[in-house]
């Protein structure tokens, strides 16, 4: 994560699927907080916070997708053009 963080131009705030472990969570928040793009960064429950839901799903269906266990989703995802 501190990679993908790093890699980022502008100020963002960081939510992160808590893991119920309050050490690992806390070597988390200190090690990203170090970048000086970050303004926060916070654990929350994906099953309460709508956004994690969504990126947990998406998450899932490449997981799925590189173990070969279904691509449907993830070619439907991939495949996707909007409509304009």
């Amino acid at each position: 994560m501190n990679k993908i963080v790093s890699q980022i131009d502008c100020e963002i705030d960081i939510i992160f699927d808590t893991f119920n472990k309050t050490d690992f969570e806390l070597k988390i928040i200190e090690s990203i907080k170090q970048n000086n793009n970050v303004l926060s960064i916070v654990q929350q429950d994906s099953r309460l916070e709508y956004g994690l839901q969504f990126i947990d799903n998406i998450c899932s269906i490449i997981r799925h997708h590189i173990y070969e266990k279904d691509s449907t989703l993830y070619y439907l995802l991939t495949n996707y053009r909007s409509i304009e």
